[in-house]
């Protein structure tokens, strides 16, 4: 499969103002009447491998203009001259990596997981392409049960999907300014999760520490269930001890047994039943 059957038009050209291309990070020029946002998917043909499109995603959009000695001048007369030609849109983006078979992509038979990273040098004035819908689609499929999150900024186009597997073993971040939506997005998250995996036939168990009472909410008590599935335990009522390490909690209950050589006999025969 050729890469022009992926892609919907052409956004301009690999072009790196001080001679230098990497593979991590390319610069290119915006075609006149193109449009890139930051977040933006785009990519390029595999240097060596026709038809492998190398995806990149676009951090910045840096506008340069050539500038006259006498155009600082104007502008502190308040006459500056305004002329478009002289404006040259550019975009960085950093890569993501390639996959040889786009047909293998499209058909689900490999997930993104299984990019490539490009290790070779770029072409200078390399095209750069905007990816069909469907490619982009397939690109951010998770490879596994996931929950949808939101829909991705700039185009609002995409779902974004988080993976249970990788979301419970390794965890999530969710940061932002004072009435940003970081509660919502958190209650919708733990909402989802909870429903997800119901319906892969899992019960879910989840602890929510909250010191200010954002979580009691009524949506929360009827994702996990009713009020049987559903406890609010008060921190006053929790016993420190209940969450001290092993050794902290074996410590402090043979002090108050009256244990206080953890070499003696009765002391290891505690300490090996609890």
């Amino acid at each position: 499969m050729g890469i022009e059957n992926i892609v919907e038009k052409r956004l301009g050209y690999v072009f790196s103002e001080n001679g230098v291309y990497e593979p991590d990070e390319i610069v290119f020029t915006v075609e006149l009447g193109a449009r890139v946002e930051i977040g933006d998917i785009v990519c390029i043909e595999h240097p060596s491998k026709p038809g492998a499109p190398v995806f990149y995603q676009v951090f910045e959009v840096p506008l340069r203009r050539k500038a006259r000695d006498y155009e600082e001048d104007l502008v502190r007369a308040g006459n500056p001259l305004i002329d478009e030609s002289r404006n040259y849109p550019r975009a960085r983006a950093k890569q993501i990596g390639y996959i040889e078979d786009v047909g293998k992509l499209l058909s689900g038979k490999v997930t993104a997981d299984e990019l490539l990273m490009l290790i070779e040098h770029v072409k200078p004035l390399s095209e750069v392409y905007a990816p069909k819908h469907e490619v982009i689609e397939k690109l951010l499929e998770p490879s596994a049960p996931s929950v949808e999150v939101g829909s991705i900024y700039p185009s609002w186009k995409h779902k974004l999907k988080l993976e249970l597997p990788k979301l419970l073993r390794q965890g999530l971040l969710i940061v932002g300014g004072v009435g940003t939506g970081k509660t919502t997005t958190m209650l919708t998250l733990l909402i989802r999760i909870i429903r997800k995996i119901r319906e892969l036939g899992g019960t879910p168990h989840i602890l929510v520490i909250d010191k200010d009472g954002e979580y009691g909410s009524q949506e929360l008590r009827e994702a996990a269930g009713g009020k049987g599935n559903y406890t609010r335990i008060h921190v006053d009522e929790i016993d420190v001890l209940e969450f001290m390490s092993r050794d902290e909690y074996l410590r402090e209950l043979l002090v108050n047994l009256g244990y206080y050589d953890r070499r003696t006999k009765a002391a290891k025969a505690i300490e090996v039943a609890v």
